[in-house]
This record gives C-alpha cells, structure tokens and sequence, in this order.
C-alpha cells in the first residue's frame, strides 16, 4: 500500500481501466464483433444469395419461354395449309422443351389450328381468350403474364406469326404450370427440414413451393408488403402467430412485376452458431466485467476519500459560498483539482462582482430607455389626435366650399338660367306670328334652358340640401330618400325613434353623407321594389338603419376590387363613421337584400339646437 500512494493516482486509475477495459474489449471484440454479428449476417446474406439466384433462375426460364415461343412463331407463316407442311416437326422440338405446358397454334379468327392437349379441345381453345393473346396481337410482340385463375401459378405467353408478307395471320400460345415440379423453377433448394423456397405473386400468395402444403399460403405477406410493392430485395425476421420464428429473404423477378422468391428457415437453426457465441460472450462478458470492477473498486477505494473533502468544499461553493477558500495539502492530483477549484473560486466571486455592477447600469439603461420611449408614445398619441383634428377640419373645410358653390349656384347661375329663360319666354311673346323660323328656334331653346335650370337646381340640392340646415338631420334624410328612389320605383318607408333633436353640424354632416350614400347604392345597384329606412335617437349613440329587398351583393368581392366605387363608397361610409367613433355593419347576401347599420356615440354630437 505504501508503494501505491507513492504512485500517481492518474497512474493508478488508468492502469486499472486499461486493464479492465483491456479485458471486456477483448471479450466483446474478438466474440461480438467478430464473431456473432458477422455469423448473423453470414446467414441472412446466404439466404439472400439463394433467394437471388432463384429468381434469376426463375427469369432465366420465363424469359427463355419467351424467346423460344417468338423464335418458333417467327418460323411459321400461313402456310401450315399447304399440302405436306408439317407443324409437328416445327412445335415438337418446342413441345418437349419445357414441362408443366400447354401449347396451341390459332389463326387471327381464333381457330384452333393445332395443340399439344387433344384429350381436351376446351382447355386448348381457352389459351385463346387468355388477354396474353389479345395484347399480342395488338403489339405484334411476344408478350409473357399471370394467366387463369389469379390463385393458379401459371402464365401464358403468346406470339403472334407474320406471312411472308408481314401480315399477322395467327398466334401461337404456350401456358406453363409454375407448380409443376418437373419444371424445376425453384432450383430443388435443400435447406433442411426447417427451410424451403416459395414462388409469390403480387398479393404474397404462394404459386409455387418445394413444400406443396404451402402452396397457396400468405403467411408472408404482411412482412413483405413494403419489399413486394417496392420491388426490392431484403431480409426480415418473421414471428408468424402459431409458428416459429423464421429468417425470409425476398427477391423480386424482372419479367413478372410484383413476383418475388422467398428463401426461408427456422432462426434455431440459420443462427445456431451465432446463438452458440452468444452463450460464449456472456460467459466471458461476465467474467471480464467482475475482473475490471474488482480492479475499479479498489482505484476508487483509493480516490473517494480525499475526494469527499473536496466535494463538500464544491458544493459550498456552488450554493453561493465564494468566500471560503478551498485549500490542500497534497501534490499529486488531488491537490491539483482543489487549487484549480480555488482559483476557478476567486474568479466567479470576481465574475459575479462584476455582473452586480453590470446589472446596475443595465437597470439604469433600461429604466432611462423606459422614459424615452413613453414620452414617444404620448408625442405619438397627441399627433394621432392632431391627425383627427385636421381630419375634422378638412371634412368642414369641404363641406363648406360645398355650401359656398351650392350658394353661388343659387344667387348667380340659378338667376341667370331663369332670367333667360324669361327672356326667352318674352321673346316669343313678342314675336309676330309670320316669322316661323324665329318662333321655332326660341321654342327650342326654351326647353333646354328649362332643363338647365332643373339640373343646376339638382346639383344645389346634392352639394348641400338646404332641409339639413333648416330642417333637421331626419328631414333631410327623408327629403333625400323620397326624391331620389321614388322617382326609380322604389317604395321608401322612414322611420324615426326616441327624442329627436339637433346634432353638431359636422356629425349631422357626416351622418346624412353615410345615409346619402346607402341611398344612391340602392338606386343605381340594387333593384329594390322597398326600402325601409329608419333613424333612432338614444341618450348615448345614434342608429341608422337601411334595408332593401334589392339583389344584394358579395361584400369581400366589392370590397377587395381597388377600383370600384361601390367599394370606396364603403370606405368612405366607414372612415367617416370612425371620426366620431363609431361603426358601420353590412349585412348582405345575393339574392337576399342588403342592411346598413351606422352607429355612432353622442358624447362628442351634441347640439342645442331644436330639431325642425
């Protein structure tokens, strides 16, 4: 023991981990790795190779099947009628070249010419209404698929026979049983009791097997699935309820889409040498594994003693004690690790000093950014209100050249269309009756100034209708309503609610513009037969409610087309209703009418006028 304090301790604790870990890599290296994992795949590869190279050979027949049955069709012609032309010495050698076959020679009409199952004249016609048949003819090639029954191994291929003159004349059909074991397709595999080869088709089914009994089973087809539809050789292991546990190996033919070669065995006897060397491994892993921790539980021994006083000191430390220093004796590892935690010690209570002071300036900083940017937003919040304002302002401003021009209107071109026309009117009075011509023309004239003077009237009334400062918010609406859809057909119902009275002159304003512009949407878009328009005054908000039977209209197309003034009228009516707070909702449906419904708070719209 003396010697050993002596010793280092990374010494010590390195040569008993490189002797135990020297002792468990070896075991697990040389028997694990090298030795079970290889033995598996060894034995999932060789299954794969088998599986492989039956279904090459499985091609390999189909596909000679395929060339001979062109080969022989490409010899005959329509000469088979000829007197002395015998098809037995062109079809016998072809006959005899596989077994598990049936073969028949047609013409173009499906006659049957000749066949090698005379016991049975139905079974050699039925090679023609195979669709191996009728593909051939159509492509003018050999062509080679599943035939009969989907649950029968067996396939046709069919070639059509050219005359001399490259004209198709008939058709030569061969279908060959897959079961048939004279046929050889499954290589005679000898894998044991516990192994066998199977022929699958597309659905996992089994067309063919060295072990009859399994012909017809689908036990691997949900294994397989991913394989089959993929197209794709591979291994699995596969518990089927009831059965042992098994190695498949899957590999697909190139001729039949989704048919595949399945080479399987038992587990117990594919892995046996494996299992063998993980017996082995877990006997020496065992082994191996008390030997290092016999070996690390006396380094330890060695380390944790010293260690817990170091412990202890580092976790006073970590709980925020950083005024302690942590102080040793010793010089080998252990004294090492305590100096470097005193100095990693004086640097955090440095570290934090600095952090705290950091902190203070951030908190300063922040507090300091605080204000700034609460002053902007009360500079932001007095220049929204000063945009309202201005908005306020400008919509007055507008009104108020409409009144000018409505009042210039009035006192000058008004008089000037009427004085003309009363010119007019006194000319043609004056006129003796001889001058026609002059009595015609001034009988044009009079009607045109008559209409001048009603339009210029109509645009007074439209810049700004005089009953909506003599009369009242509610009078001015209903003058506006009657004068505009009556005259259209429209039947006008209006309406008003509570203590009617005046309004500030820019509400009153701004509500009969959003009213004005219901009423003109009915008028021009809506082919309405009523509309029913009514006004309540509340103590808090006011309401305005228009409703017509017209078409109605879909709201989000007209409002999402940026070019459309039914969509910027909305816009309007809705901005306007915002200045004073308040809403606009439309209601509407095709076919269904429209409503408009204006809300808007009194707080800021109240006026002593009397309502007229």
């Amino acid at each position: 023991m003396a010697v050993l304090s002596r010793l280092s301790m990374q010494f010590r604790i390195t040569a008993g981990v490189v002797i135990g870990l020297a002792v468990i890599v070896s075991v697990l290296g040389y028997v694990a790795v090298s030795a079970v994992d290889q033995s598996r795949n060894d034995a999932m590869t060789e299954r794969l190779i088998w599986a492989k190279a039956i279904a090459g050979h499985a091609d390999y027949s189909l596909r000679r099947t395929t060339e001979q049955t062109s080969a022989v069709a490409s010899q005959l012609s329509e000469d088979w009628n000829e007197p002395g032309f015998e098809l037995g010495s062109v079809l016998g050698p072809y006959v005899n070249s596989f077994a598990g076959s049936a073969v028949a020679l047609f013409k173009l009409n499906g006659q049957l010419v000749w066949t090698d199952v005379p016991s049975s004249a139905a079974e050699a016609a039925s090679l023609y209404q195979e669709p191996q048949t009728a593909e051939a003819l159509r492509e003018t090639k050999a062509v080679l698929g599943q035939c009969g029954p989907r649950s029968t191994p067996t396939v046709c291929v069919a070639a059509p026979v050219r005359s001399a003159q490259d004209e198709t004349v008939g058709v030569l059909v061969r279908r060959l049983d897959l079961s048939d074991p004279a046929l050889n397709l499954l290589l005679g595999v000898d894998l044991g009791s516990t192994g066998q080869a199977e022929l699958l088709d597309q659905n996992g089914e089994a067309l063919a097997a060295t072990n009859p009994q399994d012909i017809g089973s689908t036990m691997h087809a949900s294994v397989l699935a991913g394989l089959i539809a993929e197209r794709q050789a591979g291994v699995r292991v596969h518990h089927p309820a009831g059965y042992p546990q098994h190695i498949v190996a899957y590999a697909p033919l190139s001729l039949m889409p989704g048919w595949g070669v399945v080479v399987q065995q038992h587990t117990d006897v594919a892995l046996a040498a494996a299992r063998n060397l993980e017996r082995e491994f877990l006997l020496f892993g065992a082994l191996a594994l008390v030997l290092a921790g016999g070996l690390a539980w006396f380094d330890v021994r060695q380390v944790v003693n010293p260690l817990r006083g170091l412990t202890s000191r580092a976790q006073k430390m970590a709980g925020g004690d950083l005024t302690t220093p942590i102080s040793s004796e010793r010089q080998d590892e252990i004294g090492t690790l305590a100096r470097a935690f005193e100095t990693m010690r004086a640097r955090l209570k440095r570290s934090l000093e600095d952090i705290e002071r950091r902190d203070r300036e951030l908190e300063q900083r922040v507090e300091e950014r605080t204000r700034e940017v609460q002053s902007l937003n009360i500079e932001l919040q007095r220049r929204e209100e000063l945009r309202g304002k201005l908005l306020e302002h400008v919509m007055v401003a507008q009104e108020e050249e409409r009144k000018r021009i409505a009042r210039e209107l009035h006192d000058e071109s008004a008089q000037v269309f009427a004085t003309l026309l009363l010119a007019i009117q006194g000319a043609d009075d004056a006129l003796p009756d001889s001058p026609e011509l002059a009595k015609a023309a001034l009988a044009r004239a009079k009607p045109q100034a008559n209409r001048a003077l009603q339009e210029i009237r109509k645009m007074i009334l439209d810049l700004r209708p005089t009953a909506l400062d003599d009369l009242g918010l509610m009078s001015a609406i209903r003058w506006y309503a009657e004068s505009t859809l009556e005259p259209a057909g429209v039947a006008v119902s209006c309406r008003d609610n509570g203590d009617q009275r005046r309004l500030s002159t820019p509400l009153e304003t701004a509500l009969f513009r959003m009213a004005q512009e219901a009423i003109n949407n009915v008028a021009r878009h809506a082919h309405a037969k009523k509309t029913r328009l009514q006004v309540s005054f509340g103590d808090a908000k006011i309401v305005m409610d228009i409703q017509d039977d017209g078409d109605g209209f879909d709201q989000q197309a007209v409002v999402a087309a940026a070019d459309s003034t039914r969509g910027l009228g909305l816009l309007g009516m809705k901005e306007r209703a915002a200045l004073f707070g308040g809403e606009v909702h439309i209601a509407t449906r095709i076919g269904r009418g429209t409503r408009v419904r204006i809300e808007v708070p009194l707080e800021h719209g109240q006026d002593t006028r009397s309502a007229g």
